[in-house]
């Protein structure tokens, strides 16, 4: 089985006040595969950036990538910390690896984002907010007594979009707005009842006034800002861990049932990956938001340059660009990147 590092409960129930989406449930059944799903079919073009990473440092492999201007942000999937690229010299500037105890150090990267106006990196790293500039250079700790949240957003009002548990012993759980000390101001999608839902990637998509969100519970998409929850689509996922089984412990009962990895979404599509615990290979689907039809299939593929990528992860740029990493090579400690500049 794939190593895919701490798995996360996430607590979270709907809440939606807009009508205007089509709401109508799009049917995904992981057993009605096809061979592969191609580029052809919904990319325009791709394009690759080689990122030259120093002799004394490497990725084990990236779990997230941000781009803000030149800036181009990769977390590493184990404790290698986030490694910050200039596009233009195409080299690295920083290498946030701070693990300690010390001033402007740290024990974990739970998660991290971006304060793009004011060109700092923010780090939840439990109990603490930890601030730096994109050169990696610490600004300032900010205690909050938070054990949550497993992800946030940082919006332009200066506040954060948070999800998951913000405490695992009570307190706030689902999808909360807070303040920049991560102080709660008001919840946004309120939880029923607790259920067991387990967390691989990132499943969120960060524009600067919110975020398109893939709720793993209900399982649907909706775009969430400081004010409102709107929902775009609705799932009828086949292979959902049924209600009854979610207030159980982890155990081998959760091997036949799939949960979401990672979600990318665009104008015209929305590209879905999903795993589970039986050591089969992770599910692609594709979603035509025209027509709602949708592909499935074990394998994404490149089919206009035949550059094959094993690696389960893809990130959303925006809404007309996606982005990849070429498999990593043992004698090359070079980053390549794969732009997928989407039809329109």
């Amino acid at each position: 089985m794939r190593s895919f590092g701490i798995l996360f409960c996430l607590f979270i129930c709907f809440s939606c006040s807009n009508d205007k989406p089509d709401r109508s449930s799009v049917i995904i059944d992981l057993k009605e595969t096809a061979s592969s799903i191609d580029y052809s079919l919904f990319v325009d073009s791709v394009n690759y950036l080689t990122l030259e990473m120093t002799d004394s440092l490497f990725l084990s492999g990236v779990r997230r990538v941000c781009i803000d201007g030149d800036f181009i942000f990769m977390e590493d999937t184990r404790r290698g910390g986030i490694f910050v690229f200039s596009q233009k010299e195409r080299r690295l500037i920083a290498n946030l690896n701070y693990y300690g105890q010390g001033p402007g150090e740290f024990s974990e990267i739970r998660t991290f984002t971006l304060d793009k106006k004011n060109k700092q990196i923010i780090i939840f790293s439990y109990p603490s907010l930890y601030r730096y500039t994109y050169e990696g250079v610490f600004v300032e700790s900010i205690h909050t007594d938070k054990v949550g949240p497993v992800e946030f957003h940082y919006l332009d009002t200066g506040e954060f979009l948070c999800f998951a548990p913000e405490d695992m012993g009570g307190g706030e759980e689902g999808v909360w707005l807070a303040d920049s000390s991560l102080q709660f101001i008001k919840m946004l999608r309120e939880i029923p009842a607790k259920q067991l839902i387990f967390v691989r990637s990132v499943f969120h998509n960060g524009t600067e006034d919110g975020m398109y969100y893939y709720d793993p519970v209900w399982e649907d998409i909706s775009y969430i800002t400081r004010d409102s929850v709107e929902l775009l689509y609705q799932f009828d996922f086949k292979q959902r861990i049924p209600e009854k089984e979610r207030n159980k412990e982890f155990s081998e009962h959760v091997m036949p049932y799939s949960f979401i990895s990672v979600m990318a979404y665009s104008e015209h599509y929305i590209l879905l990956n999903y795993f589970n615990f039986d050591q089969s290979p992770d599910f692609w689907v594709l979603l035509d938001k025209h027509t709602k039809q949708t592909i499935v299939s074990h394998q994404l593929w490149n089919d206009l340059n035949n550059i094959r990528i094993t690696s389960p992860y893809l990130f959303y740029i925006d809404d007309h660009t996606w982005c990849r990493v070429l498999d990593l090579e043992e004698n090359n400690l070079n980053v390549v990147l794969e732009f997928i500049h989407l039809k329109r």
